[in-house]
């Protein structure tokens, strides 16, 4: 969807030193990062034809248990569009290479996500992620 494809547009308000500094962020970088999300609401919300996806791309760091951002949503209040973009964002960023963190198998990954599933994640889509990447859950756990 339009809304996966954009969910990130918010990093283009952060400074790329931060983006794309190695090792750990301080708590003002982790500020920045943590406004993106509603960086990129309000650079959709400029155009009226991608206004249905503002509130999904301001969400997609949101978790299940209500300890995301912005917004500190919790479990159905997330728009089902953003709980599936953390899941598929989240094994994104493990599995690629970064300068801030060691690139995982995509089992490892997928195990990581599993560890994830209630408090993070949706555990439905978790479940269904995995499966779609020809996985079973259950032998994720100890990846």
């Amino acid at each position: 969807s339009a809304a996966a494809r954009l969910h990130d547009i918010g990093k283009i308000a952060v400074r790329l030193d931060i983006l794309e500094k190695p090792g750990t962020l301080d708590e003002s970088e982790w500020d920045q990062i943590r406004r993106h999300p509603d960086a990129g609401a309000t650079i959709v919300a400029g155009f009226p034809q991608l206004e249905k996806y503002r509130q999904i791309i301001r969400a997609h760091h949101e978790r299940v248990d209500g300890r995301g951002y912005p917004d500190g949503l919790l479990g159905s209040e997330i728009p089902y569009e953003s709980r599936i973009i953390a899941v598929v964002d989240a094994f994104h960023a493990m599995t690629v290479s970064r300068p801030y963190s060691r690139v995982r198998t995509p089992a490892q990954a997928l195990a990581e996500l599993m560890n994830c599933s209630g408090t993070q994640f949706e555990p439905e889509y978790v479940e269904a992620f995995v499966k779609t990447m020809g996985y079973r859950s259950r032998g994720l756990r100890s990846a």
